[in-house]
């Protein structure tokens, strides 16, 4: 798909000479020059060198708090590669999907040659985790509590990187580029002009980063590109400039570089708990990365132990592999961490927890099985199995892993979550004397399982709670329920 997206990115490039295109991250590129006819890479490297199209310097989408010292270090690595190889440079990064990083992503950042950071958060699990709203209910009225953000975020050791920090990643259809010039209009000023932190005086800047052309993994639409045109030609404001995300921080720092706002600490790795569905198989990551480390160490002694007669070529041979390896093990630590299938063929099932981005299908291995999830609809107290979800579910998995189940063996089954219509559970006290709730959790049950209970038994116990719970409990449906 994104090897799709960027043929059609360079097709519009001659047509709309304004036109620019930034790949979400260096594999993307990479990938595109490695299986792509040479013809076409040198297209898209020459497009990189005249700044029509971006390369961002972060290899995936990582989750930071997976990764030991040596494989984090290595997360720029691949793109830098590519970079000399080609003569290019770079100066931007792109993380999109991923709650937050560890306090040391700044550090590497910058230690790689990166200056400026665009990431795209599930606002759901990362911090602030409270609406404007509520964070001013809970006396949290710091410019922290809600997105966009911008700021120097400061490593340990006092680098930094400039970071525009916004919830989602999906900025175009999200104010309607796939619609119309009208669409747009209409949800970008009313975004614009009522957005709490465009109103605060915190926020002096005119200028705002708008990124994702597509959802998850979606098609570039040809159409945004005509929209955007016909949307300058029609409204004078807001101006829309399509540029790589470094041309917006070179404004931003030039103009109010000083006046930025520092801060310093990891952002929150909320997500990195998935791992525990694959326990075995981190586990196996983790002596892998320590071999690997190894690996390194012996090469330093290549010239010296290794024979004379043709010792150059596999002295490059075995450098070559160890970059394969990194990348590899680089791709254990990507973001894209139901239905169960017998294992057909060990080396052809998944061996760490996989997403499917494009269905938001989870497919894990669970020892000789594959276990295939991810849908879901609003239906009641019933359990009734749709052979339609089914299709999906198999299309995906034999999408992926062609030789890694037997469908033949496959049980189909599903289960009922308890959600609430506004997202937040219902925890606390009833009209009952005898009766608390704590449920409506939805998919973050096992998420939000201790603080919940925590919470509970302090109401029980007639302690105050450590947060507001207020705007949890089941009167705010209807007060006569509490």
């Amino acid at each position: 798909m994104h090897r799709s997206n960027l043929d059609e990115a360079l097709s519009w490039l001659v047509p709309h000479p304004a036109f620019r295109w930034t790949a979400e991250c260096a594999l993307q590129v990479i990938s595109y020059v490695e299986q792509r006819p040479p013809a076409a890479g040198r297209a898209l490297t020459q497009a990189l060198r005249d700044g029509k199209t971006g390369l961002s310097a972060l290899f995936a989408h990582l989750l930071t708090g997976l990764l030991d010292h040596e494989t984090f270090a290595r997360a720029v690595w691949p793109a830098g590669l590519f970079a000399r190889d080609q003569g290019l440079g770079y100066l931007a990064a792109q993380i999109a999907d991923v709650p937050g990083q560890v306090a040391t992503f700044p550090t590497l950042l910058a230690a790689s040659g990166v200056r400026y950071l665009a990431s795209g958060v599930n606002p759901e699990r990362a911090a602030p985790l409270l609406s404007p709203t509520a964070a001013a209910r809970a006396q949290l009225t710091g410019d922290w509590t809600t997105y966009p953000q911008l700021y120097w975020w400061q490593g340990p050791d006092g680098s930094r990187v400039l970071h525009w920090r916004f919830d989602g990643y999906a900025d175009g259809p999200r104010f309607g580029f796939d619609v119309g010039a009208d669409e747009m209009a209409r949800r970008l000023s009313d975004w614009l002009l009522t957005h709490p932190v465009f109103a605060s005086p915190a926020y002096p800047y005119d200028v705002a980063l708008l990124v994702g052309a597509a959802g998850d993994n979606g098609p570039a639409d040809g159409a945004m590109v005509a929209n955007v045109e016909e949307f300058n030609r029609r409204y004078a404001f807001p101006r829309l400039m399509a540029a790589r995300p470094e041309e917006f921080f070179r404004d931003v720092e030039q103009r109010w570089g000083t006046k930025v706002p520092v801060r310093r600490g990891d952002t929150g790795c909320y997500r990195e708990d998935g791992a525990a569905a694959a326990a075995a198989e981190l586990a196996q990551f983790r002596e892998t990365q320590l071999a690997a480390r190894a690996a390194e160490l012996l090469a330093l002694w290549d010239e010296k132990t290794e024979p004379r007669n043709g010792a150059a070529a596999r002295i490059e041979r075995r450098a070559a592999d160890r970059r394969r390896m990194w990348r590899q093990l680089l791709l254990f630590g990507e973001h894209t961490w139901g239905s169960s299938a017998s294992l057909s063929d060990p080396d052809g099932a998944p061996v760490s927890t996989v997403m499917d981005e494009s269905y938001k299908v989870a497919i894990t291995r669970l020892g000789d099985r594959i276990r295939v999830g991810g849908t879901a609809e609003i239906s009641g107290y019933s359990d009734r199995l749709d052979a339609a979800r089914r299709a999906t579910l198999d299309h995906s998995l034999t999408d992926m892993f062609p030789r890694g189940g037997d469908l033949g063996k496959a049980t189909f089954w599903c289960g009922l979550r308890p959600m609430t219509p506004d997202g937040p559970p219902v925890i606390g006290a009833t009209r009952y004397s005898n009766l608390h709730l704590n449920t409506g959790h939805g998919t973050l049950g096992w998420t939000m399982a201790c603080g919940s209970g925590r919470v509970l038994a302090d109401l029980m116990s007639g302690r105050k709670p450590d947060i507001d719970v207020s705007e949890l409990n089941v009167s705010r449906y209807d007060h006569r329920f509490g």
